[in-house]
């Protein structure tokens, strides 16, 4: 099973603050993985954790892959997850960083 990776989801925080996208936040996922076959789970999992989302609100990162082929395009989950960042930004800015 994977195991999520603090110094990651630090990483993920630290970019929404200094206003990236969340394409880029997933990109940096799989750069921090080069030699794991990264599942749409395991974006799930990440942005679930960084972003104190409640169950089902990081359901758009399973229509979203790397090599563009996903259901949904860079554009379209930057649309969508953004909001969703942002709504929660007081829950995890206030979480606790560990690392």
């Amino acid at each position: 099973m994977f195991g999520t990776h603090v110094e990651v989801i630090n990483s993920l925080r630290s970019m929404a603050i200094n206003g990236k996208t969340p394409s880029e936040m997933l990109r940096k996922i799989v750069t921090d993985h080069p030699s794991e076959v990264l599942t749409r789970n395991v974006f799930y999992q990440y942005f679930l954790e960084a972003f104190c989302f409640s169950e089902g609100e990081a359901s758009p990162l399973y229509g979203w892959l790397p090599d563009g082929s996903g259901e949904l395009k860079d554009t379209n989950i930057d649309d969508l997850m953004t909001t969703r960042i942002q709504k929660n930004r007081m829950a995890w800015e206030n979480a606790p960083r560990h690392g």
